[in-house]
């Protein structure tokens, strides 16, 4: 280091800064983690399967709410979901795939598939024909490929998934509380250094180490808060936590789903509309590929009603039959466009 005009440049040692900047940086990056483990994508899929778990399928074979509630969990997290047809017309989930083709048409691809039971995985080759394939988002460059939300969004993934393996290491470390207490005249001489370093490197969760300390070493005027047990151990660091917090909003709202409906702040006017624009601009237009996917693999029309998951909202179901009825139309066909009424009421 030099300072113009004062004297010949200086050379300074800094071992000890060295190495603790390396161990820093050394420490400063966390494993690879699955980016779809974290709690917000996992947020979001729950979202989207309870939604659909609700929904009526219209449809001349048994369609069960459970096989909506697993697929669209799948595309999710996952991007895409495949599910074989069986002879039977009943759909077998597929745990993993492969696509095999020479061709760019579709009907002429194979899938390699595997299907998990309990005691072994089943290996089938199915016609495109013969499954379903449902993705979120489509890879034009690998049009076989279903793209999840993470995978179009993989910055904001991986900065979730690690802000909270980062919470969790911290929270594995040694935590422990201290114990003042007093101490025989005769044991004053004892060295309890040891021992206390020993209980805390084997201390997990809320172990307790007495640290011993002779009675003359305190004052008369001692205040019961000395003797209070005092905790060692990791806090929770609120840069982190707000880091991981904000990555989960996001991760929702790369999937479509409103702040408004996952945050703490928001009031019931503003979850009452965030949920409707779910509706309107996310569950319905991915319900309109499920549909189309369903009817030409099954070669049968199908249809998911979300009237049901709506009537929770009887304020914009009355508003919407009172501008209706406004505009001339009969109470009772205003009342089952709008919800209130079912189709068999």
């Amino acid at each position: 280091m030099r300072i113009p005009f004062f004297g010949k440049p200086r050379v300074r040692e800094a071992v000890a800064t060295d190495r603790l900047i390396q161990a820093i940086q050394a420490n400063a990056s966390t494993p690879n983690v699955a980016s779809n483990g974290s709690a917000g994508i996992q947020i979001a899929s729950q979202i989207y399967s309870s939604c659909l778990s609700g929904a009526k399928v219209v449809s001349r074979y048994d369609l069960p709410p459970s096989f909506l509630s697993h697929m669209v969990r799948e595309l999710v997290v996952k991007g895409e979901s495949v599910w074989i047809i069986e002879k039977d017309m009943k759909l077998t989930p597929v745990s993993t795939h492969e696509v095999r083709g020479s061709s760019a048409a579709p009907e002429s691809w194979t899938y390699a598939c595997e299907v998990a039971t309990p005691n072994e995985t089943i290996k089938r080759q199915i016609p495109r024909a013969g499954l379903l394939h449902f993705m979120w988002a489509v890879d034009s460059s690998k049009p076989w490929r279903g793209l999840s939300p993470l995978d179009l969004a993989r910055s904001i993934g991986k900065l979730a998934a690690k802000s909270e393996v980062s919470l969790e290491y911290d929270h594995n470390s040694a935590a422990f509380y201290l114990c003042p207490i007093f101490i025989d005249e005769r044991e004053a001489e004892k060295n309890y250094d040891s021992e206390i370093v020993e209980n805390i490197d084997k201390s997990r969760g809320n172990t307790d180490v007495l640290a011993l300390t002779h009675q003359s070493q305190w004052r008369d005027d001692t205040r019961m808060k000395d003797l209070r047990n005092v905790r060692f151990g990791p806090e929770p660091n609120q840069t982190s936590l707000l880091a991981a917090k904000w990555a989960d909003v996001e991760i929702c709202q790369v999937c479509g789903i409103p702040s408004s409906l996952i945050t703490d702040s928001a009031d019931a006017g503003s979850r009452r509309e965030g949920f409707r624009f779910f509706i309107d601009t996310q569950l319905r237009p991915l319900t309109r590929r499920i549909e189309a996917e369903l009817s030409e693999g099954l070669a049968t029309p199908v249809s998911i009603d979300l009237t049901d998951i709506q009537r929770g909202d009887i304020v914009g179901r009355a508003r919407a039959m009172q501008s209706m009825t406004k505009a001339g139309m009969s109470v009772e066909d205003a009342a089952r466009i709008s919800g209130i009424l079912s189709e068999e009421d």
